[in-house]
């Protein structure tokens, strides 16, 4: 496989280019939506802060002239489009970056239609998953990389072993 450094950046780009809009379109909750949807008590799963103070935090820092905390990672937010699921808004933004479903359940943050299109058998050509552009689909790219370097370091292995063995049978003459 013979990338350039320009599809690469196209690819990676593109991608959190898609979990940056996710998480601009994540929404703020106030203590009035906590009471609501009866969450008034709990706290985030993933830092265990309470809601309640998460919120206060936000307020402190809205008050303040330069919070500590960008602002886009105050408050507490849910994942409305998917399952549900409350978060601070800073932990939830961090986890949708790095991974592709809700940290308490695991539904994938992208509708399964969307996805399927994405997991497309990797055998295929590169032609075959690029869009008008030329970009390959992501998750092809990086299953077509991580292919290939996994063989590359399966054969760099096999040889690392084979010298050792030489090594290893002497090993007991030593000790």
């Amino acid at each position: 496989m013979s990338m350039d450094i320009h599809s690469i950046l196209r690819n990676l780009t593109g991608l959190d280019a898609h979990r940056r809009e996710l998480i601009s379109k994540l929404p703020s909750l106030t203590e009035q939506d906590l009471i609501r949807l009866d969450h008034k008590e709990s706290c985030c799963p993933i830092c265990f802060t309470p809601f309640l103070a998460v919120l206060a935090a936000e307020e402190m820092a809205q008050a303040m002239d330069s919070p500590a905390v960008a602002m886009e990672d105050m408050g507490v937010t849910r994942l409305a489009d998917t399952c549900g699921h409350l978060f601070c808004r800073k932990d939830i933004s961090t986890w949708i970056m790095q991974n592709d479903t809700c940290p308490t359940c695991r539904r994938p943050f992208v509708p399964e239609r969307e996805a399927s299109s994405a997991t497309q058998d990797p055998s295929e050509t590169d032609a075959g998953n690029a869009d008008d552009n030329g970009a390959q689909d992501p998750e092809v790219f990086f299953s077509n990389m991580i292919r290939e370097l996994l063989g590359n370091r399966n054969d760099t292995h096999t040889q690392d072993t084979q010298h050792r063995d030489d090594r290893d049978e002497f090993i007991g003459l030593y000790s």
